[in-house]
């Protein structure tokens, strides 16, 4: 099925996008390119080679924002672990890793996370 965007709804996806581009928002950049390229004609599968992701998410992106227009750009946070690392921690970490390990006393400028363990 071919899907082409009218007028104002590229000119939101392309307005979208550029403030995705600003923001680094690296998901709803990818997600948008493809809705584009979708638009222009270019095929699921390919699409889904150039922007990196499976053709079922370029389907699933293509039906979602048909169905749910605007709101399918919108992500919520991602769920997960949560941080185990205390905001000291994490500064620590920060330096750590800025410095490199031959600053923290490490015979070789090679870097693993068993390294940072041993500095923590």
């Amino acid at each position: 099925m071919t899907v082409r965007f009218c007028g104002p709804t590229l000119k939101e996806l392309q307005r979208t996008w550029q403030q995705a581009v600003r923001q680094g928002h690296r998901r709803l950049i990818l997600h948008i390119t493809a809705l584009l390229q979708v638009s222009e004609g270019v095929p699921p599968e390919e699409v889904a080679e150039r922007v990196g992701v499976s053709e079922g998410t370029i389907y699933r992106w293509r039906h979602d924002f048909l169905l749910r227009r605007w709101d399918s750009l919108r992500y919520g946070t991602s769920t997960g672990r949560p941080s185990t690392l205390t905001p000291r921690q994490k500064a620590r970490l920060k330096d750590l890793l800025a410095a490199g390990p031959l600053a923290a006393g490490h015979p070789t400028a090679c870097s693993s996370v068993l390294v940072l363990q041993d500095s923590m």
